[in-house]
């Protein structure tokens, strides 16, 4: 069993355990570990719609054990699983599927807005129901194309600073290395 307790088993006088390494989880996760984000929408279909034919997501398919078929689509090393809510009353409720997309190296995001515009125009089932907008950098030193799509979606696809780029690499290149570690993964075996 898995437990958060903080509390030491050790008597007074006594020594307490070694502590853990930091790297047993990330030595058992792989390096691109992320699979995927899962949205609950009121329509699959018209999810399907915004994120594969509008934003050009590949789809697939995923049965689940319990014999449903939610939907998926994949994005390079990303996925977003569909899945419609059981009870009407819990459609959309809470925060709404927000996906961040890093933009590749050479695309701008006036390109990609003149695109999506280009393509909403060939979409009339489309028209009223989805909708772009530029972002003003954020805290975080990126730029972004937020989309809403049908069902509340909201997909953003940002442009990071270098050294926003940076940071994320030096903790990308730390966090493989923990992984590397091999104490984490003989504390199992």
């Amino acid at each position: 069993s898995i437990s958060s307790s903080s509390s030491s088993s050790s008597s007074p006088g006594e020594e307490a355990p070694a502590a853990l390494p930091e790297v047993v989880i990330p030595a058992y996760i792989e390096r691109e570990a992320l699979h995927y984000v899962q949205c609950v929408v009121a329509n699959v279909t018209d999810s399907m719609i915004f994120f594969s034919d509008f934003l050009g997501g590949e789809p697939w398919k995923v049965t689940s054990a319990r014999g449903a078929t939610p939907s998926a689509v994949n994005f390079g090393n990303s996925n977003i699983l569909l899945s419609e809510a059981i009870e009407p009353s819990t459609r959309n409720a809470g925060s709404p599927c927000r996906v961040v997309l890093r933009m590749a190296r050479i695309a701008t995001l006036e390109k990609l807005a003149v695109k999506l515009k280009e393509k909403l125009a060939t979409r009339p089932h489309l028209k009223d129901r989805v909708a772009c907008e530029a972002l003003e950098a954020s805290a975080m030193q990126h730029q972004s194309l937020r989309c809403h799509g049908p069902q509340q979606e909201i997909v953003e696809f940002s442009v990071f600073s270098s050294e926003a780029s940076a940071a994320e690499i030096a903790a990308r290149k730390a966090w493989s290395s923990r992984a590397a570690d091999p104490r984490g993964r003989d504390l199992f075996e």
